[in-house]
């Protein structure tokens, strides 16, 4: 079996939508790679929920008939919440040719 990575993302976006929070994230370029840089979402009120952050490129370079088997997927996190609220990833999703797929991670 052959592994590759960890690879980062080329582009990471605040993505609006149907079904998305509706604050963007600030800095979200910030999320490209692992360096204690993050991109931020600032909560106005309890229960703000963000919009997606969407990270593409990644620069897979897979033969047509290749079989991935298992896929690991890590989201790397921090909250600086000093209230009683809680912070936490609502969804982690796979996006395979412009699809949702598979379950939230």
């Amino acid at each position: 079996m052959v592994s590759v990575g960890p690879l980062f993302p080329g582009s990471v976006v605040s993505a609006s939508g149907t079904g998305f929070g509706s604050t963007a994230w600030s800095s979200p370029g910030d999320a490209a790679t692992s360096n204690n840089s993050y991109a931020t979402f600032n909560e106005s009120f309890f229960g703000a929920t963000s919009q997606y952050l969407v990270a593409t490129g990644f620069g897979f370079d897979l033969p047509e008939n290749a079989i991935i088997d298992p896929l690991s997927a890590s989201v790397e996190g921090k909250s600086t919440e000093s209230r009683s609220r809680i912070s936490s990833d609502y969804a982690v999703r796979l996006v395979k040719s412009g699809s949702v797929v598979g379950d939230s991670l």
